[in-house]
């Protein structure tokens, strides 16, 4: 693990690089089961290797995502070099309704990046709303869960 104000560096480029991509095409209307009620369409990729298909995802092509993905590379590495990863879900202004995560083939490590308060990450015990879900503040801050095994959703925010 590569020491606190190295992580925090690579995480201000990360954020940096995020900030400047115009997201007004980079939207889906395929993953419904995270978006909120009412929503056709949410501004969120895959980078890497897509879990549906096991392809690489088709957003790697532009050199802005490749960068981006490449600095995210790097905070991963930074965090937890023996974390095994194939792909990083990108949101933008995005509070996901709860769900579990489809594909995943190993744990999910999620940190939020921007200037927002609120959207703290919801986690239930497993994949029933069944028990108290228990909410963590993942604003610049790494957390590893099993997000295929238990079920999740982003408290409201304000901001970007």
């Amino acid at each position: 693990v590569a020491p606190a104000a190295s992580v925090d560096r690579l995480l201000d480029e990360a954020e940096e690089a995020l900030g400047a991509l115009d997201w007004t095409r980079l939207v889906t209307r395929k993953r419904r089961n995270v978006m909120p009620d009412g929503e056709v369409e949410a501004h969120t990729i895959v980078l890497g290797i897509h879990p549906a298909d096991g392809e690489q995802s088709h957003w790697m092509d532009r050199a802005d995502l490749r960068a981006v993905y490449d600095k995210l590379a790097a905070v991963m590495k930074a965090h937890d070099a023996s974390f095994e990863w194939h792909s990083v879900q990108l949101n933008k202004n995005l509070a996901t309704k709860a769900h579990c995560d489809r594909g995943n083939r190993s744990p999910s490590c999620i940190v939020t990046l921007g200037d927002f308060t609120g959207g703290r990450l919801r986690l239930w015990p497993g994949k029933g709303s069944g028990g108290a879900p228990v909410s963590h503040d993942v604003k610049r801050r790494f957390l590893t869960f099993d997000g295929a095994a238990r079920l999740h959703e982003t408290e409201t925010f304000t901001g970007a």
